[in-house]
């Protein structure tokens, strides 16, 4: 992103030198020079307000509540015990003299 901006600040400078030092130039080289550069720092300002303040986007897809899929959720919640139970007992190690650390 700051490549494309350096990018059109590099361009607008030589630009410039070169208009300064011809006699005569077209008038769209002048208006096509500032389109460029104003129009990409404009889209990097754009780009840098997004990246701080990303939309809110709306996921894809559809709502499942409990009350809806009762024997999916009830599928979820035994999975997550089994998990949670597994995780925990990984976690246990056991040593002489019976002590549990976790």
């Amino acid at each position: 992103m700051l490549f494309s901006l350096y990018s059109a600040v590099a361009v607008g400078i030589y630009g410039l030198v070169i208009m300064s030092s011809a006699s005569s130039i077209p008038i769209i080289l002048p208006i096509a020079l500032v389109i460029i550069v104003f129009g990409t720092v404009i889209a990097t300002l754009i780009g840098f307000y997004y990246l701080l303040f990303p939309p809110r986007r709306k996921p894809i897809g559809i709502e499942l509540t409990e009350s809806n899929e009762p024997k999916l959720w009830e599928l979820v919640n035994t999975t997550a015990k089994f998990v949670e139970r597994s995780l925990l007992l990984e976690s246990l190690q056991l040593h002489f003299p019976a002590s549990v650390f976790i």
